[in-house]
């Protein structure tokens, strides 16, 4: 992720440099990761695990977009959307 779209991405001696390629000089860049509980992401109950089914990754997905535009960033809701996806993005 930080290689391919991040703002910043890794120099010739480990250091971060910036990234004159980044998404974010053009653009807003949001990553939902699915379903939950892979890579960064959590499920609530840590104790039960993630229970997650096609309809339901759906869903959260779903809602965490309308959450976004309605209540974190109305301000972005007027631009244009693009959505776009890779891996488990195409189920």
């Amino acid at each position: 992720m930080l290689e391919e779209h991040g703002p910043l991405i890794m120099g010739g001696e480990g250091k971060l440099i910036e990234n004159p390629y980044a998404w974010n000089r053009v653009a807003n860049l949001v990553v939902l990761e699915s379903p939950a509980g892979v890579g960064y992401s959590y499920c609530a109950d840590h104790a039960k695990g993630c229970q997650n089914t096609d309809n339901s990754t759906a869903a959260d997905a779903r809602r965490a977009m309308q959450d976004l535009f309605k209540t974190k960033f109305p301000e972005l809701a007027k631009n244009p959307f693009t959505i776009t996806g890779e891996s488990y993005a195409g189920v």
